[in-house]
């Protein structure tokens, strides 16, 4: 994935933070279609693929509740933010590479 950031462009610390904040929302989105899309065509099992969701969102929230608690007890609570969108971030892209992978295996066992 490619990043905008030419050496001349060195935006405040909270427009990065929107712009990130921006770009979690849409690969969250694209995950959810692509997630959905799966599921409908039948390439990843559909009873799996829901019961992974439910763990995977609390363990998210419990995460990010932690990324909190560590900020402010280290009193930088405006770092929590930040630190909770690259945490989602790495999140989303680990799903969409397995949600690839699984139709990669799919497409080899068919052919």
């Amino acid at each position: 994935m490619h990043h905008f950031n030419p050496p001349y462009f060195n935006p405040h610390p909270w427009f990065q933070l929107g712009v990130s904040a921006a770009r979690l929302t849409a690969e969250a989105q694209a995950l959810m279609g692509l997630r959905l899309m799966r599921i409908a065509t039948g390439v990843v099992a559909a009873l799996p693929e829901i019961g992974r969701m439910i763990p995977e969102k609390i363990d998210a929230l419990l995460e990010a509740q932690r990324i909190a608690l560590s900020s402010l007890a280290r009193g930088q609570p405006a770092g929590a933010f930040a630190r909770q969108v690259r945490m989602y971030r790495r999140r989303a892209s680990a799903n969409r590479t397995r949600l690839r992978k699984s139709v990669a295996i799919e497409h080899r066992s068919t052919q």
